[in-house]
Order: C-alpha cells, then structure tokens, then sequence
C-alpha cells in the first residue's frame, strides 16, 4: 500500500472511529427525561428553574460550558462551566457538544457529557438554552420536550434587565433586539407562559412536565 493509501485509510477509520463514538453518546442521552427551556434574557427563566428544583426532586439542571467571563457571584462548576475561547474550541472539534452557539459576543454549549451524568441517576434533565440551540438540538433529538417563557411585555422585559444592574445600556439594547426576535419562535415550542407571576410560571410548566 502507498504511503497515501494508508493515510487516506488511516483517516477514513479515524472518522469511522469518531462517528462510532458520536452516535453511542447520543444513545446514551434519554430523549424522554429531557426539556429545553428558552426565553430572552431577563424573561425569568433562572428565577422560574430554581422554584421548580425547590418543588421537584427528580430534576436536574444542565451546566452550560461558556466563554464569557462570570458575574459576582457566580460559581464555577454551579451557575457554568468557565472555560476559554481554545478549550471550547477543542470540545467543537471533538463533538462533545449537544449544541452550541454565540449569544451576546460569547460561546455557550451543553455538553453530552454532562447531560448523561444527571440522567444516570435517575433524573429530568432541564436544558435552559436559547431559541438557536434549541433549534440545532431539535434537528437531531426530536422527543425533547420545549417550554419557552416570555416576557408581559418589551417595557418590562427592560425594566428587568435595568434592574439586574449587571448589563451595559448597549448590552440590553442588543438583548431587547435578540428578544423581538426570540419572540417570534414561540410557535416551536409545546409550552409557552407568559411570565407575569412566578408562582403560576412555576405551577404552569410544573403541571405540563407531570403531564407529560
């Protein structure tokens, strides 16, 4: 065999290889224990997560992996998985990524890795993801159930993101732009609650995860 028979075999099982893995990883996520939740940034979707966690014990939350740098007070490991630019760009390269996309400026993605460890103990794993991720994800695992929490309204979706007080005057100008467009994708999702209460919010999607 010339050198570049075996180079061009060599790559053809590499890719083989890769794939193999690829599709045992995908396997391995249950479809049926899985929910995206998507919503603009500042719909409530945080606040909302964790009432549901206070009142369910068989959900689980997915760490996303992000570029951007953290908030005060966030906790690697607990609200994200802090990584950079290159090492991010690794884990795209190796396919280790349910889905991931660039939000505001930065690289976010949930890994298949970590999906598969909540759901080894038992446990419904809720994905909060945006309307791009929930997409991709949809394209390849078509049983995941989507929840998507809107705002009352864009004038209180404002005023909210002011008050966060953790956003640029031009970041909430371009997360109130992404937000008119998240909007109009409300159609793809099977649940979707106008966020005016919390409480309901939480008792809304509460019964539509038990009923499922």
């Amino acid at each position: 065999m010339l050198p570049n028979d075996q180079q061009r075999q060599t790559s053809i099982l590499g890719k083989g290889t890769q794939l193999d893995r690829d599709l045992t990883q995908n396997r391995q996520i249950d479809q049926s224990k899985l929910y995206i939740i998507s919503g603009p940034s500042g719909a409530g979707k945080g606040t909302v997560i964790r009432r549901l966690l206070e009142i369910r014990s068989d959900l689980k939350v997915a760490i996303s992996a992000t570029t951007r740098p953290p908030r005060e007070g966030e906790i690697h490991g607990v609200h994200y998985y802090f990584t950079s630019p290159d090492a991010f760009k690794d884990d795209i390269q190796r396919n280790q990524f349910i889905e991931f996309c660039e939000v505001h400026g930065n690289q976010y993605g949930t890994l298949k890795r970590e999906i598969i460890r909540l759901q080894k103990d038992g446990g419904q794993v809720i994905l909060e993801i945006d309307v791009q991720g929930a997409k991709k994800i949809l394209e390849i695992f078509t049983q995941v159930k989507t929840i998507f929490i809107a705002p009352p309204s864009l004038d209180e979706l404002r005023l909210r993101l002011i008050s966060r007080g953790t956003d640029s005057d031009e970041s909430i100008q371009k997360r109130l732009r992404n937000a008119i467009e998240e909007l109009k994708e409300q159609t793809l999702y099977n649940c979707c609650v106008t966020n005016i209460s919390i409480e309901n919010t939480t008792e809304t999607i509460n019964r539509f995860i038990s009923n499922r």
